[in-house]
């Protein structure tokens, strides 16, 4: 068959999609360029995607391999580490951030009972599980594939002293429950705060669920001097006592809340140092608790609690 190109015209052809439509329409042209952006960096390098998957909260999760570290990233395989394990090693803390907030294990007299909220790939909970023998945790991930993620990729085993809860976290604390003598806040970064986890309705339930002389210990992963100061001033608020520290190179801030005196910098040196030589974890807590210092220069009991 032959065509008279003389005799065509052009034709537009005009498509019409409703806003549903077209919102699914960019989200698989979103979903297909972060694939490709994603394969395009692993590519070349000695990083490996291990595993990808989407939830109701996160468009692309990631599992990537480099040399002997597994981490776990949301929105792009290149992005920022937000769970990492050491391969063969799953109860090691590569990650500095948790090993400063590990010295609020030496706080406690004795640590039984422990809450963690925001599980992530589980690195705390796997460290937690072999280096306090006999001790309970309590994981709270918002997530149901996250969750799934952290057991299938991390090594999180769930049993009598793991038990996983997939749910809201603000839920969770307003149910009464054996209290814990160490509560860890790891939900805070720069993308999303969540609300919930920042009411005065949720700090009474997790101080109605900390035991006495307990601590909590919150890490803010907050680029933004600040909004990282505007969080830690509305955490601080809701209790008696505060403790600032850093964790190099990223300087996430770990703050150390309780509603008992907290130990200064010399003595928490001195119970890191115990319970690093008790629980053999050869983390170099002193490090991190040497920079411990008031939250926001406010002295320690200087704020009411909300």
């Amino acid at each position: 068959m032959t065509i008279n190109r003389a005799n065509t015209k052009p034709m537009i052809c005009l498509f019409y999609f409703s806003p549903a439509v077209l919102r699914h329409l960019m989200r698989a042209l979103a979903l297909l360029f972060c694939a490709w952006a994603t394969a395009a960096t692993a590519q070349g390098s000695s990083s490996r995607i291990v595993h990808q998957a989407s939830s109701p909260f996160y468009d692309s999760i990631f599992v990537v391999d480099e040399g002997d570290l597994r981490s776990l990233r949301f929105g792009s395989a290149s992005g920022d580490r937000q769970s990492v394990i050491r391969l063969g090693h799953p109860e090691q803390l590569p990650m500095p951030y948790l090993r400063a907030a590990a010295v609020g294990l030496a706080v406690p007299a004795r640590v039984q009972r422990l809450l963690m909220i925001g599980l992530g790939g589980g690195a705390f909970a796997n460290f937690s599980q072999s280096h306090i023998p006999g001790a309970y945790i309590d994981a709270v991930e918002i997530d149901p594939v996250v969750a799934k993620i952290a057991q299938e990729y991390f090594a999180v085993s769930v049993g009598d002293k793991l038990k996983l809860h997939v749910m809201d976290a603000a839920k969770f604390v307003q149910q009464p429950h054996q209290p814990y003598d160490y509560i860890l806040l790891d939900a805070y970064d720069a993308d999303d705060i969540p609300d919930a986890l920042l009411t005065r309705t949720f700090f009474r339930g997790v101080r109605a669920n900390l035991a006495s002389g307990g601590v909590v210990v919150a890490n803010l992963a907050i680029t933004s001097q600040s909004k990282s100061g505007t969080l830690i001033r509305k955490l601080a608020d809701h209790f008696n006592y505060c403790l600032h520290l850093r964790s190099p190179p990223r300087f996430n801030d770990i703050l150390l809340l309780s509603q008992q005196p907290l130990p200064g910098v010399p003595e928490l040196s001195e119970a890191a140092l115990r319970f690093e030589a008790a629980s053999e974890s050869k983390l170099d807590l002193q490090r991190y608790a040497q920079t411990a210092g008031p939250c926001l220069g406010i002295a320690p009991g200087a704020i009411q609690p909300q």
